[in-house]
């Protein structure tokens, strides 16, 4: 009688210890990360691209440049992302004078990151990257006429504005532009 009641208790553990494990295999860690979706603006850029090798006037071959950007102070969309992180690598020719700003477009691929939604993926042709005068530099992965088109979270197609960005570079176009830090500027996905 003892045994039967031994082995009763141990089952119905067995089962209580199987239906939690079930429960926590379900639970956040089998939950689906959401995709954002509307329109957001952040109004506030930061970070740096560098370029390799360094970009100049009498350059030669292709600059490679590979860049990390955030953006805060965003609003819009859902949900509303608290910052969006774009990094990326693209290429375009160098020398021949088209430093301090070459409007020519130039290959590349970004994606974007968010906190709690799914991350997003970039294509097109992007263009205008530059050092301008005064040691400024600026980023604009789309010109207005450029289609870039964003798909995953807060996705978009078509010719969209997608990111404008100014701070300081590091160099000139005599001795070549190695890096620009962006301390400023707007990011959207409309």
């Amino acid at each position: 009688m003892g045994f039967r009641r031994i082995a009763v208790a141990v089952g119905a553990g067995a089962l209580m210890l199987s239906l939690v494990g079930a429960a926590i295999a379900t639970g956040p860690a089998g939950a689906t990360t959401p995709t954002g979706t509307g329109t957001f603006t952040c109004t506030s850029v930061s970070g740096q691209v560098t370029y390799t090798p360094a970009w100049s006037n009498a350059g030669k071959g292709s600059v490679r440049a590979a860049i990390t950007l955030t953006g805060s102070g965003c609003s819009g969309g859902s949900p509303v992302p608290s910052t969006v992180s774009i990094s990326g690598k693209g290429k375009f020719p160098n020398g021949s004078g088209n430093c301090p700003v070459t409007s020519a477009n130039w290959a590349g691929k970004l994606k974007m990151t968010f906190a709690t939604v799914k991350k997003s993926k970039v294509t097109g042709a992007f263009a205008s990257v530059g050092a301008g005068p005064g040691g400024l530099g600026t980023l604009t992965t789309n010109a207005l006429y450029v289609p870039v088109v964003v798909t995953g979270s807060y996705a978009t197609s078509g010719q969209t504005p997608f990111l404008s960005a100014v701070g300081p570079s590091t160099g000139t176009c005599a001795t070549g532009v190695s890096s620009t830090t962006y301390t400023s500027g707007l990011l959207s996905s409309l």
